[in-house]
């Protein structure tokens, strides 16, 4: 459903991975950019203790803040069968992506339900 709709979290980011293996173990599941060319982690959770997701989402976020230019372009591309990066953020944001700024923050943002199918976000942790 983010996937297909990303504003339901916010219209100011573009997907541009799913499902990348971290080398911690798992895979994130899903990857944005800003217009400022920060990088937000999105993981959605259910029916987990907050401990187990807080750990999991830093062990994420070490992964996330090693990614070079190449290596995040790259992660588009397998995201979106062979599409560049700059031309797609271009599209996106009007803007030219700046290599030197990529990367240079990040986010985490959980996305959790409980067991009624309520919904919960918890970002900037």
């Amino acid at each position: 459903m983010i996937v297909a709709a990303p504003a339901i979290l916010s219209d100011h980011w573009m997907i541009i991975g799913r499902q990348e293996d971290t080398g911690f173990g798992g895979r994130i599941d899903l990857l944005a950019i800003a217009p400022d060319a920060s990088l937000i982690l999105i993981e959605l959770k259910r029916s987990r203790t907050p401990r187990e997701v807080v750990a999991q989402a830093i062990d994420y976020a070490t992964w996330l803040e090693k990614l070079d230019a190449e290596e995040i372009s790259r992660i588009y591309s397998r995201y979106s069968d062979g599409k560049d990066l700059a031309q797609a953020f271009n599209n996106r944001f009007g803007a030219t992506l700046d290599e030197t700024n990529l990367n240079q923050s990040h986010q985490i943002v959980i996305v959790a339900s409980s067991l009624d199918s309520s919904s919960e976000r918890i970002s900037d942790i």
